[in-house]
């Protein structure tokens, strides 16, 4: 049950002044385009590389990050816990793959478009 009281918003563990916003409030308190998580306001691009970013910065350990694109295994992970990872490292892949070939099927797209008006138009 949520209880309501003149001038104050409704908090996780009670309540707030409204005048006091710099507090602690919950989300709903704050509204909805203002806290959220991270992932919420990225794409599905950007969610796959950021996905793909914290896989590599768990694994990565003491090893060079640019010369790996998935790091192997580290000594104190088990294999059960390394082969999901490896699995998500995959998703993600396959989610960029799958937005690179819808972009470049657009720029194909506009590319014939623009070639079929310059021919279709005639010269005076």
């Amino acid at each position: 049950m949520v209880f309501r009281l003149p001038g104050y918003e409704p908090l996780l563990f009670g309540f707030v002044d409204a005048a006091r916003r710099h507090r602690f409030c919950s989300r709903q308190a704050w509204g909805r385009r203002r806290v959220a998580c991270a992932s919420q306001f990225l794409d599905a691009d950007n969610r796959a590389h950021r996905g793909q970013a914290k896989i590599k910065s768990r694994l990565i350990a003491d090893l060079d990050p640019d010369e790996w694109d998935l790091p192997p295994k580290p000594n104190w992970m088990r294999w059960s816990t390394y082969n999901r990872l490896v699995e998500r490292f995959d998703s993600y892949e396959e989610i960029l793959e799958r937005g690179i070939a819808e972009l470049m099927a657009k720029l194909l797209a506009k590319k014939s478009n623009r070639v079929s008006q310059e021919i279709s138009i005639p010269k005076r």
